[in-house]
């Protein structure tokens, strides 16, 4: 059965830096809340993860669920820029 997504993305600018044994991607995206109280859950597998800002805050480990093929972050605001740096092997 179809589920409207919980959150909304405006705009996405994506940033990849082609290095010697890794590609570095900065992703920043303006992302709105669409249902009250949902955790944001962002989906990836095999990805090093470098930092994560909302509104130009760096998120502590404290503040998100990092597991294997994803990560939760809890607390959002309703409407956000979410920057995250990952890097691929």
């Amino acid at each position: 059965d179809y589920r409207a997504p919980d959150f909304s993305v405006s705009q996405i600018n994506l940033k990849f830096e082609i290095l010697k044994d890794h590609c570095r991607v900065t992703a920043i995206s303006e992302v709105q809340k669409v249902t009250p109280h949902a955790p944001l859950i962002l989906d990836g597998v095999d990805l090093e993860l470098e930092t994560i800002e909302i509104n130009g805050k760096a998120l502590q480990p404290s503040e998100y669920q990092k597991n294997p093929e994803n990560l939760v972050i809890q607390a959002v605001p309703e409407s956000f820029t979410l920057k995250v740096v990952t890097n691929l092997k």
